[in-house]
């Protein structure tokens, strides 16, 4: 493969993002598309923005090694929904299935992760730190990534609009090396997956207390001796990739016009097909190396 700009894909949190942002907007012939036209057209706005085709998409397992670990992980996001979501969500599980076996692969996409028990945090991580890419693009919202920041390698937040890289790690958080945020997490805790960390200690204290800034006459200084052993546990459940990750060849992808527009045919993207619009899918199939 030709060296360009990798670019890697928190693929659950793009098709999450199209889920909630289309639910119900869009179906042909009976068949619910709002999570694939929206996962799509997202994937073509990233494509615009960095002008590489070179893609990998990683994506969640449904199992997951680090509930076997600890039970309580990421339980807050089942909880908060009622019978009636849990329903719609399910369905929108299936675009996922479809995205990820189905239609992705017969576009000619060639690099598509998941490992039984390991979440597309890991796969990222993986190929992040094993990719011989001179340039790495993360696209994730996940603040967990933060600790795969490095030289060449950069988050794009699709939310926000918004590109980090190490230089703003540094300012923001005021510590040198990224990976130490894999720490930071395990004292503060990530509610995000429902990790409690230490108890009255937050991102700012951690940090505090990594730099050996934080009063040892403290209360939070004397809960984070005290609750050592469980940050360490919580440390195994924040760090990425998470032990047993595998490595994942990155191989070239095959696009081609036929397969895109069968695609969009098949699921009725009218508006993809429209000129203006197919012509960014052209540039985006015939895109080279730069």
């Amino acid at each position: 493969m030709e060296n360009k700009l990798l670019i890697l894909i928190d693929s659950n949190a793009i098709a999450y993002q199209a889920y909630f942002a289309n639910k119900g907007a869009f179906s042909y012939k009976g068949m619910r598309t709002e999570v694939v036209f929206g996962f799509l057209h997202q994937i073509l706005k990233i494509f615009k923005k960095y002008r590489s085709n070179n893609f990998v998409f990683a994506w969640d397992s449904r199992k997951s090694n680090r509930k076997i670990l600890f039970e309580g992980y990421k339980e807050k996001r089942k909880e908060n929904l009622n019978e009636e979501e849990r329903r719609d969500l399910n369905e929108g599980f299936v675009q996922f299935d479809l995205l990820r076996k189905v239609v992705l692969p017969t576009m000619g996409f060639n690099n598509i992760f998941m490992q039984t028990g390991f979440e597309a945090d890991d796969i990222i991580g993986s190929v992040s730190h094993r990719t011989r890419e001179d340039q790495v693009v993360i696209v994730s919202s996940d603040h967990d990534m933060y600790q795969l920041l490095g030289s060449g390698i950069v988050i794009y937040d699709p939310k926000k609009g918004e590109e980090r890289g190490v230089d703003w790690f540094r300012k923001e958080f005021a510590l040198s090396e990224p990976l130490e945020y894999a720490k930071v997490l395990s004292l503060a805790g990530c509610s995000s997956d429902n990790v409690p960390g230490v108890p009255g200690v937050g991102v700012k204290t951690a940090i505090k207390y990594l730099k050996g800034e934080l009063k040892k006459d403290s209360k939070a200084y004397k809960n984070i001796q005290k609750y050592g052993e469980d940050a360490a546990f919580y440390d195994r459940l924040v760090r990425l990739p998470f032990e047993g990750t595998g490595k994942f060849e990155v191989k070239e992808n095959r696009l081609c016009e036929k397969f895109f527009w069968d695609n969009f045919s098949y699921y009725g993207f009218q508006s993809f097909m429209k000129q203006e619009n197919w012509a960014d899918w052209v540039d985006f199939i015939y895109e080279v190396p730069f």
